[in-house]
């Protein structure tokens, strides 16, 4: 773990933003050194490198949490300040592999 409370191990989900682009992502790293992240399983989001991502610290320490609740009041928080949706195409996430990006939505 880094200095500011999250990691960037394989398998991490990370809340980020791709340079040049205002949406926000939920990503996995796929490696740790040089970082390299998906957002989807296959097609131009399956390989960023780090150098091309912003990552959200607040935001990934609160997905990184072991538990569900504070991912579940993390997206809470984003909906009632106005924050655009997470969106996604991980597989892992249980998102349809559909080739198309989805909103993560907070299960209430």
């Amino acid at each position: 773990m880094n200095n500011i409370g999250y990691t960037t191990n394989v398998g991490d989900y990370i809340v980020m933003q791709v340079a040049g682009d205002i949406r926000d992502y939920i990503a996995e790293v796929v490696q740790s050194d040089p970082l390299t992240v998906k957002i989807e399983e296959h097609g131009p989001y399956e390989k960023i490198k780090g150098d091309d991502c912003i990552i959200d610290e607040i935001g990934t320490e609160s997905v990184q949490k072991d538990d569900a609740v504070n991912t579940c009041m993390y997206l809470l928080w984003r909906d009632k300040n106005g924050w655009r949706p997470l969106i996604s195409g991980l597989k892992s996430l249980g998102v349809p592999n559909d080739g198309k990006l989805h909103e993560i939505l907070p299960a209430v």
